[in-house]
């Protein structure tokens, strides 16, 4: 069975990001889907990420700083 996970971006560690960290411990070999994924090493080994599908956005340049600024564009 193939299990994807949604989630709104990986920038920093929170709250959400935790919650996801719990689900990768239930479904370890799932697909994060993810708008941007601009999180820190450590921060990702300790979530859990593995794998993450990431949008368009993750490729402009200094999105890291100024994401919630493009969210006219997360519906494309």
């Amino acid at each position: 069975m193939k299990v994807a996970i949604a989630h709104d971006w990986l920038v920093t560690l929170g709250g959400s990001e935790l919650v996801l960290r719990e689900l990768l411990r239930v479904f370890p070999d799932a697909t994060v889907f993810t708008l941007i994924d601009k999180m820190a090493e450590p921060d990702r080994t300790f979530v859990g990420v593995a794998r993450t599908r990431t949008s368009f956005l993750d490729r402009v340049p200094g999105v890291a700083s100024r994401y919630r600024r493009l969210l006219p564009l997360f519906p494309a």
